[in-house]
């Protein structure tokens, strides 16, 4: 796996990428005290022809291996936007220990959540 930090002013971002570029993840660290989530797992993505093979499980645990290693935060929350994700993946993340934080309308992203700690 490759980690690209970029530190930004309100959030450090780890842009994660498997090494034969077959998918990746982004984990976002807020250090905003007054932002209700701060550690925010989003744009898990693997390419179609490569589905199957664990390359998300393995994005998925390094994005929250770094969520642990990098905040001492309680949480790791992740979005996906049901019409543009692929069937099965609410029951994939559950198994992965991760619950419903907050519901989407219909046009809006279903935020989970996992603990950390």
């Amino acid at each position: 796996m490759k980690v690209i930090e970029e530190k930004w002013t309100r959030v450090t971002l780890y842009n994660i990428v498997d090494d034969l570029h077959r998918g990746s993840i982004q984990l976002e660290v807020y250090n905003n005290p007054e932002d209700e989530v701060k550690v925010y797992i989003s744009n898990l993505w693997v390419l179609p022809e490569y589905r199957g093979q664990g390359i998300a499980k393995a994005l998925l645990d390094k994005a929250e291996e770094l969520a642990k290693t990098q905040t001492d935060e309680e949480y790791v929350y992740l979005c996906y936007w049901s019409a543009d994700t692929p069937g099965g993946v609410y029951k994939y993340y559950l198994k992965r220990g991760y619950d419903d934080y907050k519901w989407g309308c219909p046009g809006e992203p279903i935020v989970m959540r996992k603990k950390l700690r």
